[in-house]
């Protein structure tokens, strides 16, 4: 994932003004297979990457969520985001004030031997398949259900103190 564009959001939505920045960008990559009864009731693949970007403006919170991680995008979240902040700064009773924090520069990547998406989806699908029908070891057994999960997350956190904090667990 590319971490520039945190950053980049970081700094677009400071040279804006923003008192405070800070930016959240994630790529999910989900898997969901549901096996009852010896049939696939459930198979789903799914990545959802997205940004959030807030900002602090005289007080005052903004938000936006952008899925379009382009330039135009990431500056058009950072810009709305302000915008928000700044209308909302007109109006709030008591400004919200930061403690004072210290930023932190840190990677955390978890040991992972194989990644979710080199084993084929067909793969897993057989596998739940014969775990389901293993299930059945009596005739007393009427119903049986097997769910697997996969999820893969890399996720980044910047902010305009100078907070980088990297997640993943996928192989890099």
């Amino acid at each position: 994932m590319e971490e520039d564009l945190a950053l980049s959001a970081v700094n677009y939505a400071a040279k804006l003004g923003a008192d405070y920045v800070d930016v959240r960008l994630e790529d999910h990559y989900n898997e969901l297979i549901t096996v009852a009864d010896g049939k696939v009731q459930r198979g789903i693949m799914n990545r959802k990457r997205g940004m959030g970007v807030r900002t602090l403006v005289n007080g005052a919170w903004g938000f936006q969520s952008t899925t379009d991680l382009a330039k135009k995008g990431i500056r058009q979240a950072a810009e709305i985001a302000f915008k928000i902040a700044k209308a909302s700064s007109r109006h709030v009773h008591e400004p919200v004030k930061l403690a004072p924090t210290k930023a932190y520069k840190i990677s955390y990547k978890t040991s992972v031997k194989v990644d979710l998406e080199d084993v084929a989806f067909e793969d897993k699908l057989k596998e739940m398949m014969v775990w389901e029908k293993k299930l059945h070891t009596s005739k007393k057994i009427v119903r049986g259900a097997v769910d697997y999960t996969g999820i893969k997350i890399n996720k980044v956190f910047a902010n305009s103190e100078g907070a980088d904090i990297r997640f993943s667990n996928s192989i890099a």
